[in-house]
């Protein structure tokens, strides 16, 4: 998230453009392996499960349409669930495994130990982010109040700079790449402040400051989408 840095404006962060597929590396047994082209079941799950949750939001919202507020954030967290989270969390896991390979077949080299460190660092940040992320989803599907959902699904993203997503980043080629503390400390505290928000409208009885607080949230949510939406259309062609 940013506001430009927003949610989406992290996109260059978060889902860098694609590199070059294919990874050679030395595997245990001394055979050449292709991280890039390795298959893994999540590659084709995430799309379904996170369309599956956003299809269940929209539906909710039908069900909250007497409560705008609330309709509203369960579209906006919908849409950034299709176009941002899913291709990010794509993205990224496959970073992960090009990282660990990389790793792998570098780790009798100088400072192989500190790229492994640096992989493993990685991996959890995502895989914190992603559950936090998912536990966040199903709050919100399941619970009665849709903001405290909102707030856990942001937070994993102000959460991911806190756990190495900045620091230990690696790019889509699985090269160790970082991001200034700067840019971090920045998208950090965007990022709490929208968080900040959707606890406040939790707490809000219905009326204007709770519609507020919402908007806001839905702003956060909708600059997300936009900033990921044409490389989104582009991969949908």
């Amino acid at each position: 998230m940013r506001f430009a840095p927003l949610l989406g404006a992290t996109a260059a962060l978060r889902a860098p453009p694609r590199l070059p597929r294919r990874l050679p590396c030395r595997a245990s047994s001394g055979a050449s392996v292709d991280a890039a082209a390795a298959p893994n079941k999540l590659d084709g799950v995430l799309p379904l499960a996170y369309g599956a949750a956003s299809a269940a939001l929209v539906a909710k919202s039908f069900k909250l349409r007497r409560a705008p507020p609330e309709a509203a954030v369960c579209c906006a967290l919908a849409a950034l669930a299709t176009v941002t989270h899913a291709p990010t969390a794509r993205t990224q896991l496959k970073s992960v495994r090009r990282a660990r390979e990389t790793a792998r077949a570098e780790v009798s080299q100088r400072g192989g130990a500190e790229k492994r460190y640096n992989a493993r660092a990685w991996r959890r940040a995502v895989v914190l982010r992603l559950a936090a992320q998912w536990a966040g989803l199903l709050r919100t599907i399941l619970g009665e109040n849709v903001f405290v959902g909102a707030a856990t699904v942001l937070g994993a993203n102000a959460g991911f700079w806190l756990t190495g997503g900045a620091h230990r980043r690696h790019d889509a080629s699985g090269s160790f790449t970082p991001v200034p503390y700067a840019t971090a400390f920045l998208v950090f505290v965007i990022d709490a402040a929208i968080v900040g928000c959707a606890l406040l409208a939790a707490r809000r009885p219905p009326g204007y400051a709770r519609a507020f607080y919402a908007s806001v949230v839905v702003a956060a949510c909708g600059f997300g989408v936009l900033e990921m939406l044409p490389r989104w259309l582009r991969k949908g062609k």
